[in-house]
């Protein structure tokens, strides 16, 4: 009874064992991992510095397929906010084979002094991120303020009151 009960159990090894893409070649066999692409941002947000209006500012991103195997495929690339002062130039549709990337030139082109954040999004057959999103801000302008003629003497101003000196 032991044996019968040994072999059926072998019996049903090996039959889960075929099921699941197991062969009896001895390479590994069994459950196969799939070679997905994978997509990596360089840098992964982008900071401009405050500009006067008029101006322009570029910053390249690069995009790469980083996964093990499968061809990345941008199916779509666009600012997150139409109405913000950023443009971009690079593939919109584009397909990168394993380790190959490609550059996107993001740039700011402000109409008037601003603080504006937004994205750059990419959209593709990446399995962790199918739609990667990449901030863009822009700082403070750490300008400092002179006033002339320093210093400047009001004279004697009490509280509630307004004294204008040109």
């Amino acid at each position: 009874m032991k044996s019968l009960v040994t072999v059926t159990l072998l019996f049903c090894v090996a039959m889960f064992s075929n099921a699941c893409g197991g062969d009896s070649s001895g390479d590994g066999g069994g459950l196969q991992s799939e070679k997905l692409p994978e997509i990596e941002a360089n840098p992964s947000s982008l900071a401009f510095d405050p500009i006067p209006p008029g101006q322009t500012q570029n910053i390249d991103v690069e995009i790469q397929n980083v996964g093990s195997g499968d061809d990345l495929v941008i199916y779509d690339v666009y600012i997150q906010d139409s109405e913000a002062p950023f443009t971009f130039t690079g593939p919109q549709i584009t397909t990168l084979t394993q380790g190959t990337n490609d550059t996107i030139t993001v740039t700011f082109t402000p109409t008037s002094l601003t603080t504006a954040a937004t994205a750059l999004i990419v959209s593709s057959n990446a399995a962790s991120k199918p739609l990667l999103t990449i901030p863009i801000t822009v700082g403070m302008s750490t300008e400092d303020l002179v006033i002339s003629p320093n210093p400047v003497h009001f004279g004697e101003v009490l509280g509630g009151q307004i004294r204008i000196e040109t």
